[in-house]
């Protein structure tokens, strides 16, 4: 059994590293993987709580998501408690190291973190190990490591699974393995069936906020990304805010014209339930922040994000980002057309549920807005 404290990044990356894991775990023959929990706080949002305010089922449809993992033959989910009541209580604590000069910890250090006194106190036995990824470490190496520490009976325990790349990058750069991209490979066996993932409470608050402010009306989705609009260079200081404005609403009035509808959905990575991800280009960039009230107020009257996320926080009782980000989604894909601006994994992930929604259409409309530099 695998248990990882974090998976890196927010809801999209996420989903492709937990895929990426059960993908990874069936070829060392290690059949569960326990579900993470769900966290609303920046940064990772898959991670472990002994006792899980959001658990992962909350918000995905785990019998679909295990069902088209076993179709592939991969490790499915399991809940927190098949790994409490297992029988053997040995735990191998691997910590998986990146960077030039990672910080390996002692059984001492890690004796105050909050999972290893939870794992202490229900009995459980720990040993640790540090596996830094460099320019030594390879596929071969990783996997006799990994297998050393199942010679005899124990449970696996990642500090941080990353996913998985043929390249040394922010993921484990394993170039042999079959399990890069696992997440694409296993959505398309599941064509025609949307939304997917998502558990049947969040289809009923989608279906909620559509007959309560959309009246049932068809409606183009509009889907800006400004973390990712001007990672090329230093700061949004050359971007051509009115070009990109231009070419967003001129996109946007082709999905209109093209499907017959008079109502758009704007969907941002900025605001209360903004991308951590943007956050932290915010203060790091004052111009991108600039550039979110720049887009914002010239959009209006056509979007207010604040009063898109007041009316999801209303159907759904819920004020947890994580949701109302996958929300988002949802309605995203759920559109008519879509116009794109940005582009990155959660934009990607969208367009891929949009298409399958759409499969039985003989086509569907896409716009990548430009948002270009002088």
């Amino acid at each position: 059994m695998i248990l990882s404290l974090n998976y890196w990044e927010q809801t999209a990356n996420a989903l492709r590293n937990l895929a990426d894991l059960q993908c990874w775990a069936s070829e060392m023959n290690i059949n569960k993987i326990v579900e993470p929990a769900i966290y609303s706080s920046p940064g990772n949002v898959f991670q472990f709580s002994a006792i899980p305010e959001v658990a992962f089922t909350d918000y995905f449809d785990i019998t679909l998501w295990n069902s088209l993992n076993r179709a592939h033959n991969h490790s499915t989910l399991v809940p927190i408690s098949n790994f409490w009541e297992a029988s053997c209580k040995d735990v191998a604590f691997v910590q998986l190291l990146m960077g030039k000069k990672p910080k390996c910890h002692t059984l001492s250090q890690l004796s105050t973190q909050s999972w290893y006194i939870e794992l202490a106190s229900r009995g459980f036995r720990i040993r640790s190990i540090c596996i830094h990824f460099n320019s030594s470490m390879n596929d071969k190496v990783f996997r006799n490591t990994i297998s050393s520490l199942l010679s005899r009976p124990a449970s696996i325990l990642f500090n941080e699974w990353r996913g998985i790349n043929g390249k040394v990058t922010f993921r484990l750069p394993l170039k042999l393995s079959k399990c890069h991209d696992t997440f694409s490979r296993i959505m398309k066996l599941a064509e025609g069936e949307y939304p997917l993932l998502y558990s049947r409470n969040l289809q009923m608050i989608r279906d909620k906020f559509l007959s309560t402010y959309m009246r049932g009306s068809k409606y183009v989705a509009v889907m800006i990304r400004t973390e990712k609009i001007d990672e090329s260079i230093a700061g949004f200081s050359k971007l051509n805010k009115s070009s990109c404005i231009k070419s967003i609403i001129n996109d946007r009035n082709k999905g209109l014209e093209l499907t017959g509808t008079t109502k758009t959905l704007f969907f941002t990575d900025f605001g209360e339930h903004g991308s951590s991800s943007f956050m932290y280009k915010v203060r790091k960039r004052k111009s991108a922040s600039s550039f979110s009230r720049y887009l914002e107020t010239t959009l209006n009257p056509f979007y207010s994000s604040k009063e898109l996320n007041n009316r999801l926080e209303f159907v759904s009782g819920s004020n947890d980002s994580v949701l109302i980000a996958i929300l988002h989604s949802m309605l995203a894909a759920y559109a008519e057309a879509i116009v794109l601006v940005g582009g990155g994994s959660f934009q990607a992930q969208v367009f891929q549920f949009y298409t399958q929604f759409y499969r039985q259409h003989s086509h569907t409309f896409r716009r990548d807005a430009q948002c270009k530099h002088y």
